[in-house]
């Protein structure tokens, strides 16, 4: 761990102060870290889906719920094997493990260009959303052999969308639906929850490797053993303290 949080001047969330929570007690620790993906992932992506928003707004919030979606896709797979960075092979890895939804073979493959990383080809749908995650952070955009739109399912595929440039030949495009994609994530992210605050010997390693992955993330060591591991008692408490002043900063 190289850096550490002054716990009495930073927030974790917008109304709760790192010295406010029980760093020993281990449903504290998880119960805050929900609050905070709820608040700052699952909640904003949720409301860019209310269909009372003007229809200019909510005909282009699909890529914007896609980016959250995502990025939290790539967070859970680092606190799941308790790695301090991301890698492609812990996104891939955890979507196809995790997310049956979103884990396929493509019915055909899309080729890549040389030097492309993945080259010389893509064959999974998990390997695509990768590549939508890459393309979403660092560029601002989809790869051409991605779209999103509203669909019955979280995927699609579509043969009338993309060609490759040298021949004219059909490329495969993956769709997605952010919503569904969104829910998805979601039940996961509860579930995993449950697992964090279970009592059940087999979630030990997934324990593990949150407090692993929560360290290195938030400047905070965990006890190996801490008090309320597998209870679903205790909890933040949601106030900053008195007389906080406007040089405090949430992350």
């Amino acid at each position: 761990m190289f850096y550490e949080v002054v716990r009495t001047n930073r927030k974790f969330t917008k109304d709760l102060f790192y010295s406010h929570i029980d760093w020993s007690d281990f449903a504290s620790v998880v119960r805050a870290f929900q609050d905070r993906i709820q608040k700052w992932f699952l909640n904003p992506a949720h409301l860019m889906q209310n269909p009372s928003l003007p229809g200019n707004v909510v005909g282009h919030l699909g890529f914007p719920t896609m980016v959250l979606n995502c990025l939290l896709i790539d967070s859970l797979s680092q606190y799941h094997v308790g790695a301090a960075k991301a890698k492609p092979k812990h996104f891939i890895g955890f979507v196809d493990e995790n997310l049956p939804e979103l884990s396929a073979d493509l019915p055909e493959k899309i080729e890549l260009p040389d030097g492309h990383p993945f080259a010389p080809e893509l064959s999974t749908v998990a390997q695509v959303l990768y590549q939508a995650r890459c393309s979403l952070v660092h560029e601002a955009s989809l790869p051409l052999y991605v779209g999103v739109t509203s669909l019955p399912t979280p995927i699609a595929f579509s043969e009338g969308l993309t060609i490759y440039d040298n021949d004219g030949r059909p490329c495969l495009t993956t769709v997605f639906d952010p919503k569904r994609v969104l829910t998805v994530v979601h039940a996961y992210f509860d579930s995993y929850i449950a697992r964090l605050m279970s009592d059940e010997r087999e979630n030990d390693e997934l324990r593990r490797c949150f407090k692993q992955k929560f360290e290195v993330a938030f400047g905070i060591h965990l006890p190996e053993k801490s008090r309320g591991e597998g209870e679903s008692t205790g909890g933040p408490r949601d106030q900053g303290p008195a007389g906080g002043d406007d040089l405090t900063v949430s992350g």
